[in-house]
């Protein structure tokens, strides 16, 4: 898992391991596009890298991180879920912000949504500003994945020999 931290005030990016997981610190940059850019980049090359040995790439948060996962579905083949975290997610607020969202939730593979609620929420706000089949394509690929694991679910044996491998490819507020 590679986790990229932005609060890192140091002039050269670090890389480090800790238990498993790579951490990336980026350098701080006065340049948010070029940043923007040169992340999508990474992890794009990233994906092509590693699509063979991941099952799937998901986005939480419809930024970046969105437009990485469905860019990586579009130019290699993988599997690319997104999440959005609240309504600024799916609040459909006009013009380019409206065409953007429609874009990334008509060509991920699934919408993943943390409860009933705002499931309950995000349909409406689909049925008010999509058209019927763009709102059915949609309504038909979500699907409710809660923020905690129980354990009776989590402690299943595994239908596969081969460990179950997944990418966050997102935001890390804090370790």
């Amino acid at each position: 898992m590679t986790a990229y931290v932005r609060d890192y005030s140091g002039e050269r990016q670090t890389r480090e391991h800790v238990d498993g997981f790579v951490i990336e610190r980026r350098a701080v940059s006065g340049m948010p596009i070029i940043r923007s850019i040169s992340d999508l980049a990474r992890g794009l090359l990233y994906i092509r890298k590693n699509r063979h040995t991941m099952d799937v790439f998901i986005a939480f948060h419809l930024q970046l991180a969105a437009l990485m996962v469905v860019f990586g579905k579009l130019l290699f083949g993988t599997k690319a879920l997104i999440s959005p975290r609240g309504k600024e997610d799916f609040s459909f607020r006009g013009g380019v912000i409206k065409a953007w969202q429609r874009f990334l939730y008509r060509h991920a593979d699934g919408v993943l949504i943390q409860s009933d609620v705002i499931r309950s929420e995000f349909l409406r706000q689909c049925d008010l500003h999509l058209n019927g089949p763009e709102y059915r394509a949609i309504q038909g690929k979500v699907y409710l994945f809660p923020n905690v694991i129980e354990l009776h679910e989590a402690s299943r044996p595994l239908k596969h020999a081969a460990p179950f491998v997944v990418l966050f490819v997102g935001r890390l507020v804090e370790l």
